[in-house]
């Protein structure tokens, strides 16, 4: 059993609030070859947090690491394993988010949504004890979040304000309350006795007594646990203290909560009997799981909203049912289950007992004699119970003699002052009647389905008109509240305005590929969201100015508050431009035009260089966007000049000719050297003209 003094295991950060020492050997190492560890930020019995900077997203993230000698004490493991796949299916905006699992060499670890703020045990330091409204809407968001939890089947196991956490952000309270720690979540079996080690895990002071007795959990022990939160939330102190965490749990087993209002005066008594209800001793009393309690909630803030603070009705719903009756949620009149299908037949509804048969007269009322008779029914009748009572027998009133007349003097006396004050009861009557009694008390209406109010109200006489809002706890479709609401009085056949819920609000992100920048950020803001700052990129297929797509992509719901950013072509990438100076052209031509260039050729005539070599590149360095042109200026073969004749002329002349005129030449002896005196007996070229350094070769004998 986990004592009270084990210090907190919760993944929120605080300005200047890290714990980290030089001698941590986690300290700037890369878990999973992606976290890379900060700094450390609070130390559990199970694990430590750290901050850490996921490498791969560029985020900021924390990293909980299991220790490592717990391994060897029991399946703590197990345990840490079972953490972040209970915490991975539930996707929910007051859960913390597990984003990833793994082991990196013997160190397994956890990697979940980093929160800047503060936990509810701060708040409860700070604050407590706070009013019921504030502490309500503390809870709601805490319920909100196990009910999500309940309906995949995980208990939390370990509810307390150590795992509550606030953030910094903006929005309201139950828009900042995260659910952390589901180091002991537990998904739901039929057989859920943990007691095969023979340790009870938890923090004692929120315990359930099945807990302790029986080491089995499930959704009522959750159920316990905020009970006991909401008490501590209302009163500033724990409901239970004790020398030892043993003798704490005693008083879980054998000792009921108490009413918060002993210790904080003034809180309404429905909000006593909601506490007890959510913390009786006996699991089958308690709200089946959060959903059933979160509906309860629900219709006390809206109540307390109204500003009516004693509702005996209220009181008397939330009161623990007599023994025998067990909590099972299905009270559907009051709070109906969330997933009621208003086609169906009505589920059997355990209602508590009414105190009229042998058990003895309801709780609050006095027993004794028989009170006077219903209104309408003569003076000395009786309700006859031992038929059903819409056959109410009704015993005859005795006949009394006629008076006769003439009666004595004496008599007028009295008979004037008791008319007088028949006719005061009578003018007090009608005022009471125009001010007062013509009304009808509006029934409660809240957490029914739209049908279901609408069929009460109209019972009850009145006409009916429908609003819709979002709402973040109460399902769509469900009656948030009415106008005039529950406590309200109306006349019969007046109009009653319901507010249905059409659930959390959110908006499907719309369709903007391929869109001006401009118009697809209108069409964002129009459907209701936010637009954030754009992440420009290079895009060959998309315009430069026009949306490649959009985060989240098109069709997923997002909340008010949460941006959808664009994602904005700047264009084709620019290319890196290559140097082909004296190099082939024709291959300068090739590769530029695969990189989305354009090439430009011009000749130029060089008597040096080998014709189609490249001499010149403009721009020969830097980038060009795709389409630009790129100038290469080309050397061009040497101009034809005329080819001196030199047959007959001898060796040396005729040399001197051919090379003055820019050829080249080659002597070759005839293949019949007749009188062998070094004249040219023929040349090739032998006339016409050739290209400037171009090779003329001479055959001499």
């Amino acid at each position: 059993m986990a004592s009270e003094a084990d210090p907190r295991d919760s993944v929120v950060g605080r300005h200047g609030g890290g714990s980290a020492t030089a001698s941590d050997p986690l300290l700037g190492k890369v878990l999973g070859m992606r976290y890379r560890i900060v700094e450390k930020v609070a130390k559990g019995g199970m694990a430590t947090v750290y901050v850490a900077h996921d490498t791969r997203l560029d985020r900021i993230v924390a990293v909980k690491v299991m220790h490592q000698d717990l391994d060897e004490e029991g399946n703590f493991a197990d345990r840490f394993v079972r953490e972040g796949r209970s915490a991975a299916k539930l996707s929910h905006p007051n859960v913390v988010a597990v984003y990833d699992q793994d082991e990196d060499d013997g160190v397994a670890f956890l990697a979940m949504e980093y929160i800047e703020g503060h936990t509810l045990r701060d708040t409860i330091a700070s604050q407590a004890p706070l009013g019921a409204a504030k502490a309500l809407a503390y809870v709601e968001p805490i319920l909100s979040a196990m009910t999500a939890a309940h309906a995949v089947g995980i208990v939390h196991r370990d509810i307390k304000p150590e795992n509550v956490l606030i953030t910094t952000g903006p929005g309201s309270i139950s828009q900042r309350v995260k659910v952390a720690d589901f180091g002991l979540a537990r998904v739901m079996t039929n057989n859920s006795n943990d007691a095969t080690t023979g340790n009870l895990v938890g923090t004692v002071s929120y315990l359930a007594p099945e807990l302790v007795t029986e080491s089995k959990s499930g959704p009522r022990s959750d159920v316990y646990a905020v009970g006991v939160v909401l008490y501590e939330l209302l009163t500033g102190r724990k409901p239970h203290s004790g020398p030892s965490p043993v003798d704490i749990a005693y008083k879980h087993v054998h000792e009921d909560i108490p009413p918060p209002s002993k210790a904080a005066p003034g809180i309404p008594r429905y909000v006593d009997a909601l506490v007890a209800r959510a913390t009786a001793r006996d699991p089958e009393l308690r709200p089946a799981d959060a959903g059933v309690l979160l509906r309860m909630v629900t219709r006390v803030m809206a109540t307390l909203s109204a500003g009516i603070f004693d509702d005996p009705d209220l009181t008397a719903d939330l009161a623990l049912p007599t023994a025998g009756a067990a909590d099972d949620g299905t009270r559907a009149a009051d709070f109906p289950a969330r997933t009621h299908d208003e086609s169906s037949a009505e589920s059997t509804a355990v209602l508590p007992a009414l105190g009229l048969g042998p058990s003895g007269p309801p709780p609050g009322r006095p027993s004794g004699p028989p009170g006077p008779p219903p209104v309408g029914l003569p003076s000395g009748a009786r309700l006859s119970l031992s038929e059903p009572e819409e056959n109410v027998r009704i015993a005859p009133t005795p006949k009394q003699p006629k008076q006769r007349r003439g009666m004595p003097a004496p008599w007028k006396g009295p008979i004037a002052i008791t008319a007088a004050v028949v006719a005061v009861a009578l003018v007090a009557t009608g005022i009471w009647w125009f001010v007062d009694g013509r009304y009808e008390r509006v029934p409660s209406v809240a957490g029914l389905s739209k049908a279901a109010a609408t069929t009460e109200l109209q019972e009850a006489g009145f006409e009916v008109t429908a609003n819709t809002e979002f709402s973040e706890t109460v399902d769509k479709g469900v009656v948030i509240d009415s106008d005039p609401g529950r406590g309200h009085k109306a006349l019969p056949g007046a109009t009653v305005e319901i507010s249905v819920s059409k659930g959390v609000e959110e908006y499907s992100v719309p369709k903007v590929k391929g869109m001006l920048a401009d118009d697809a950020q209108d069409l964002i803001q129009d459907v209701g969201l936010n637009v954030g700052d754009p992440i420009k990129r290079f895009n060959d297929n998309v315009p430069e100015g026009h949306v490649i797509n959009s985060q989240p992509r098109p069709g997923t719901l997002v909340r008010p508050g949460k941006a959808v950013v664009l994602v904005i072509s700047k264009g084709p990438a620019p290319v890196d431009i290559i140097d082909w100076t004296g190099r082939s052209a024709e291959r300068a031509k090739k590769s530029l035009e695969a990189d989305g260039l354009k090439v430009e050729i011009t000749e130029e005539e060089n008597q040096e260089i080998q014709p189609g070599t490249v001499l010149s590149q403009s721009p020969s360095s830097g980038t060009l966007p795709k389409g630009e042109t790129v100038t290469l200026v080309v050397a061009k073969g040497p101009a034809a000049v005329p080819v001196p004749n030199v047959v007959g002329a001898d060796k040396a002349t005729a040399r001197q000719a051919l090379e003055s005129a820019g050829f080249q030449v080659t002597e070759l002896p005839e293949a019949e050297i007749i009188l062998g005196l070094g004249y040219v007996t023929r040349q090739e070229p032998a006339s016409g003209e050739a290209p400037y350094g171009s090779m003329i070769t001479i055959w001499l004998n």
